[in-house]
């Protein structure tokens, strides 16, 4: 009887351990982000970490800020909370150890590394804008303008039921520049976009928004022209 129960025991606690080691296994599955800090600017990072019915983790990567989505996952290894992914195609490489819900780690570049710490949990990919439902409608859609003969797209849109906004220039081949703040009094109006230290500030006139662009030490008229 003694060795039986010994026997139970010890299939139960390798049970248990099994079950504990495959929630930590598990945990890793989901959206993970961090900053990066390269040269004194700051990036944000987001990896989306997906586990198939096989085991296989596959996911993408995510560099928010430097306008650069869906880098694939290649040669993932994920073992004893160790987690490493290369990026082949861009020349980078991922290490990490997981720890609750961060993996404290670096991202490598040619031997380079530089500390990249992600935390797990959901990410609101760009900012949000405070608007009225009233502000909203005034904006929402995509409007165009023109600076030093570049055609500039403005545009406002909603994403999970946030209002968002981005600055286009397709003469550059360049997409995606999220509107960090905005401020509306009454007719008037000022944005910024951080990412390519920009600001405008300026007035509606009829289907027009016409102001100031400050740009790099320079400042600009510029008219946008809300497009049907």
């Amino acid at each position: 009887m003694n060795n039986f129960i010994v026997r139970f025991l010890l299939i139960w606690i390798t049970l248990c351990s099994a079950i504990a080691y495959g929630q930590s296994e598990d945990s890793i599955e989901g959206t993970w982000a961090g900053q990066l800090t390269v040269l004194g600017a700051a990036f944000t990072i987001v990896f989306h970490i997906e586990e198939g019915d096989n085991g296989e983790l596959s996911g993408f990567m995510e560099n928010v800020d430097g306008n650069q989505a869906g880098i694939p996952f290649q040669e993932v290894e994920w073992s004893d909370n160790n987690f490493h992914v290369k990026f082949a195609q861009v020349g980078l490489e991922y290490e990490g150890t997981v720890s609750g819900t961060e993996i404290i780690g670096h991202l490598i570049e040619q031997g380079s590394r530089m500390a990249l710490n992600l935390n797990q949990g959901e990410y609101q990919r760009f900012p949000t804008l405070d608007l009225s439902q009233e502000d909203y409608t005034r904006l929402s859609g995509t409007w165009r303008g023109e600076l030093t003969g570049l055609d500039l797209i403005l545009r406002f849109e909603m994403e999970n039921s946030n209002i968002v906004a981005f600055i286009d220039s397709p003469d550059q081949n360049s997409y995606g520049f999220a509107v960090d703040e905005l401020s509306m009094n009454c007719d008037e109006i000022v944005f910024e976009v951080g990412l390519i230290d920009a600001r405008f500030s300026g007035v509606f006139e009829e289907n027009s928004l016409v102001g100031n662009w400050s740009q790099g030490g320079g400042n600009f008229r510029l008219t946008w022209t809300k497009q049907e």
